[in-house]
């Protein structure tokens, strides 16, 4: 009867990075996923909204902080040069050479 049910939107495009993932360089994306308690697979209530950055070539991303999720909305992420940082220490790869 009852269950947990994610909601994801897609906010659009942030960043265009480096995937090591996948080799390419691809735009990376502002995902906001609500958890949703429903009834019967209808959403009832939300329980939180988690924001995550990923990579539209292949789909590797990773959950932001609610610190850095203000940055991006709020800032000029296209030349904020820590999203591509952020990005590259989450692949394993240190700090972007893009600085």
């Amino acid at each position: 009867m009852f269950g947990w049910q994610p909601l994801n939107k897609d906010l659009g495009p942030v960043v265009e990075a480096q995937c090591s993932d996948c080799g390419r360089k691809t735009p990376w994306h502002l995902h906001a996923v609500t958890m949703w308690i429903s009834f019967f697979f209808v959403r009832v209530l939300p329980t939180g909204t988690e924001s995550w950055l990923r990579c539209d070539g292949c789909g590797d991303g990773f959950a932001l902080g609610a610190d850095r999720d203000a940055v991006v909305r709020l800032g000029d992420p296209d030349n904020d040069p820590t999203i591509e940082q952020w990005i590259a220490i989450y692949q394993g790869r240190g700090v972007s050479s893009s600085q």
